[in-house]
């Protein structure tokens, strides 16, 4: 599937990208078996207008919750410390800085 928005992923490249722009990062957390993440995909994301306010405005990085549960499991912690997260969703969504402090997450 291509997304018009320009997915990184979770490394140093993406950090450099973020610190370089001076843009916050918008981490997308969610796994290939979890329907929600694919309905967020196909009405969000493959979206033209989304992904253009996305790529101008954030260094977007997806990230395999199945991949890299060492991400999930840290950012499922500032999403809990945030107290806007549905309690049973398998979707994380998260803004963050350069230097990948939690903005605002759900």
């Amino acid at each position: 599937m291509h997304q018009p928005i320009r997915w990184h992923e979770w490394g140093e490249q993406a950090f450099a990208a973020a610190l370089r722009d001076n843009k916050p990062m918008l981490l997308d957390i969610g796994a290939v078996w979890c329907h929600w993440c694919h309905v967020m995909d196909r009405e969000s994301y493959d979206d033209p207008e989304v992904a253009q306010i996305v790529n101008d405005n954030f260094i977007a990085v997806k990230v395999d919750r199945d991949e890299r549960p060492d991400i999930d499991s840290r950012y499922q912690a500032a999403v809990s410390a945030i107290r806007i997260a549905y309690p049973h969703s398998h979707k994380r969504l998260c803004s963050m800085s350069p230097r990948c402090r939690s903005i605002n997450a759900g």
